[in-house]
């Protein structure tokens, strides 16, 4: 199928579409950079649904391949992922922005705190987008360099990236890895046992980077959040960040214990299928705006 430009115009989208979602995956690549490269011009609000688009239809390993695919070589999103970047996180963090909410954006100069780093969506989204600057943390040695890659691929400087979990305590912490994550919880044999090392973040070194700047700390940890949240009591003291944290359903109550005794309040909740989004931020600073 041809899918380059008329001479007054560009195809019709929903032409463009079937095309890419309908080409056999070996030539996948290939067909969704050239449709996503010579259909510039219809716009960042059609490539967007392009992609959100393509991630809704086929089996779901033809899905991701052909999300990654896009998404790898189009600026429409603002940046360029490497190809084993994970494509729901894409979706979620750059496409759909569920991590925005109106006084949870960061800003030039703030500094956000990524604990849960991944592949680096959220990271990279406030360093080349927002001009924050970023300290990520990550225990699993693929997702960092993944991580890595996307930082080159978009010639990232304000990132550090730091290869360890965060904790209630430092030492070592023993889990298990799956499909890409560090899981405290017990899987069986579908992952194998591992320890790795760890640290908090009262024991960070923050507290001077953080001196003056406003503070976003996301954390996504795979059921660690409320640990994670005991080694920050001085942290969360001091430099009272705003806090972004995803948390399965299971665990939402006790870590919404865990924020009222650390003194924070919920604002915002966002319900997912299998999990929430929790905006929250000091009780204080919520009453003075």
């Amino acid at each position: 199928m041809n899918l380059t430009h008329g001479a007054h115009g560009s195809a019709n989208k929903s032409e463009v579409v079937r095309a890419v979602a309908g080409l056999f995956p070996t030539r996948l690549r290939y067909a969704a950079g050239f449709a996503l490269t010579h259909h510039g011009d219809v716009g960042e609000s059609f490539v967007r649904a392009l992609l959100l688009e393509l991630t809704e239809s086929g089996s779901a390993s033809h899905r991701a391949r052909l999300f990654k695919a896009a998404s790898r070589h189009t600026l429409a999103i603002g940046v360029t992922l490497d190809p084993d970047t994970d494509p729901n996180s894409i979706r979620e963090v750059l496409i759909e922005r569920e991590y925005d909410a109106p006084g949870y954006v960061a800003e030039s100069g703030d500094l956000v705190i990524d604990v849960g780093a991944q592949h680096g969506e959220f990271s990279i989204l406030n360093a080349v987008l927002r001009g924050a600057r970023v300290i990520a943390f990550e225990p699993v040695a693929s997702n960092c360099r993944v991580f890595r890659r996307n930082c080159e691929l978009n010639h990232v400087s304000g990132v550090e990236l730091r290869e360890i979990a965060l904790g209630a305590r430092e030492g070592l912490l023993r889990g298990q890895f799956y499909g890409g994550m560090f899981v405290r919880d017990h899987l069986g044999r579908m992952a194998r046992s591992e320890k790795v090392a760890a640290t908090t973040l009262d024991s960070s070194n923050l507290l001077d980077l953080a001196s003056g700047r406003q503070v976003i700390l996301k954390i996504d940890a795979e059921g660690s959040e409320s640990e994670i949240l005991s080694g920050a009591v001085q942290f969360l003291r001091l430099v009272t960040p705003r806090l972004i944290i995803e948390v399965d359903h299971a665990s939402e109550s006790s870590l919404r214990e865990k924020l009222a005794a650390v003194g924070y309040e919920i604002e915002i909740t966002r319900r997912k299928s299998f999990s929430s989004l929790i905006f929250a931020r000091e009780a204080s600073a919520r009453v003075g705006g």
